[in-house]
């Protein structure tokens, strides 16, 4: 869910923060959630706006609470 996350870190950076020019297209393209950064721009982006990068694997489930294979 990089869209909802993106948003979310850019509106809780602080107000002072800037983004370059040339990066406004780059954080225009990670919020409109149509490419698929990967870890390292996540971690770049996250340190931008003072918050550090989260990837956690949660357990799928199906009817009854049973894990899905």
């Amino acid at each position: 869910m990089v869209n909802g996350g993106v948003a979310l870190a850019a509106h809780d950076a602080e107000p002072a923060m800037s983004v370059p020019c040339g990066r406004v297209s780059a954080v225009a393209r990670l919020d409109g959630g149509r490419v698929h950064p990967s870890t390292r721009t996540l971690e770049n982006y996250a340190a931008a706006t003072g918050h550090r990068l989260v990837i956690d694997l949660v357990p799928v489930t199906g009817k009854a609470g049973q894990k899905r294979a």
